[in-house]
């Protein structure tokens, strides 16, 4: 089941609470990091920030990204364009790699 801790877990509840998850499905941003180095199976989706330079590193991590999108950094969190560039990051997609990574991370 999915549930939100936001503002309700200090730093060390929340670490602890994310080492339990079977999957984290996450924006570009520090707590996609945790789950990376605790190895929990991760979905990041990405908008117009390059995965290649702040993405997740390890093996159980997928990024989505919406295609032809040219990384950048200079972005701020209210862009328009980079709002767009996240809504057209699909649920569908979203909930297809989740399973497929699920799956994955269940044969071991």
């Amino acid at each position: 089941s999915a549930c939100s801790t936001a503002g309700r877990l200090d730093f060390d509840e929340w670490v602890a609470a994310l080492s339990l998850c079977h999957l984290i499905i996450s924006n570009d941003n520090g707590g996609m990091h945790v789950a990376d180095a605790l190895h929990v199976p991760i979905v990041a989706i990405f908008g117009l920030t390059d995965p290649g330079r702040t993405g997740p590193l390890g093996a159980r991590a997928r990024v989505i990204q919406p295609p032809h999108i040219t990384g950048r950094r200079d972005i701020s969190r209210d862009d328009r364009e980079a709002r767009a560039a996240l809504e057209a990051v699909s649920v569908d997609e979203v909930c297809r790699v989740s399973e497929t990574l699920l799956a994955e991370s269940e044969r071991g």
